[in-house]
């Protein structure tokens, strides 16, 4: 399945549906909090900047919002489990996101990776 603004953007060329879920999927996961002067969150979409989360209880909340993000926005993934990785203590390298999932008409379960920003 291809989403409105993948064929828009590309009608002619053949759908990878891997590499379109893995883009739509790391926009929604660089979607930040953005309460504007009314107090609301953008579409209910964003998600607390990773230098706020401090323990491994709000790491599992921040894993939990984006569970709910990924599955309510990418109907193209039956997503199972959503763990943020950080690096070790003292290593180089981004935080990133371990989605496991289905893709749409597949059998086999897989594990997308994805970068996450830290501001």
């Amino acid at each position: 399945m291809q989403l409105l603004l993948e064929r828009l953007a590309a009608p002619t060329r053949r759908h990878d549906i891997v590499a379109a879920v893995q883009a739509q999927v790391q926009r929604l996961v660089a979607i930040h909090v953005w309460e504007g002067d009314t107090g609301l969150h953008l579409m209910d979409m964003g998600m607390p900047a990773l230098a706020d989360v401090n323990s491994p209880a709000g790491l599992g909340q921040l894993s939990a919002r984006l569970h709910a993000l990924i599955a309510r926005n990418e109907p193209r993934l039956d997503v199972q489990r959503v763990d943020v990785v950080m690096p070790a203590p003292g290593a180089a390298g981004p935080p990133h996101l371990l989605v496991v999932a289905r893709l749409d008409r597949e059998d086999d379960v897989r594990t997308l990776h994805f970068d996450l920003p830290n501001r």
